[in-house]
C-alpha cells in the first residue's frame, strides 16, 4: 500500500508544481506585462508602439494559453492520479 501513496503523492505534488507555475505566469503577465503596455502608452508613439502593441497583445495570449494548458495538464494529471490510486486499492481490497 505505501507503494501507491508515495507515487500518488508524487503525482500530485507534481500537479501542484505546474499550478505554482501557472501562478507565477499570471503573476508576470498581470504585472510585468501591464506595467510595459502602460510605460509604452506613456512614452512611446507612431507605428512602432503600435507594432510593439500587437507584440504584447500577442506576448499576453500565448502567456494565457500557457496558463491554461498548464493548469488543464495539472488537473488532467489529479485526475488520473486519484483513479489509478482507486483502481489499485480496489484491486486490493478485492485480493484479500
Amino acid at each position: 500500500m505505501a507503494d501507491i501513496y508515495i507515487s500518488y503523492q508524487n503525482v500530485l505534488s507534481k500537479a501542484d508544481e505546474l499550478e505554482e507555475l501557472a501562478g507565477r505566469l499570471v503573476s508576470i503577465k498581470d504585472n510585468e506585462l501591464d506595467s510595459l503596455r502602460s510605460s509604452l502608452s506613456l512614452n512611446w508613439d507612431g507605428s512602432s508602439a503600435e507594432e510593439m502593441k500587437k507584440k504584447l497583445n500577442q506576448l499576453n495570449d500565448k502567456l494565457n494559453n500557457s496558463i491554461n494548458e498548464l493548469n488543464y495538464a495539472a488537473g488532467v494529471l489529479k485526475q488520473q492520479a486519484t483513479d489509478w490510486y482507486n483502481r489499485e486499492k480496489a484491486i486490493q481490497e478485492a485480493a484479500r
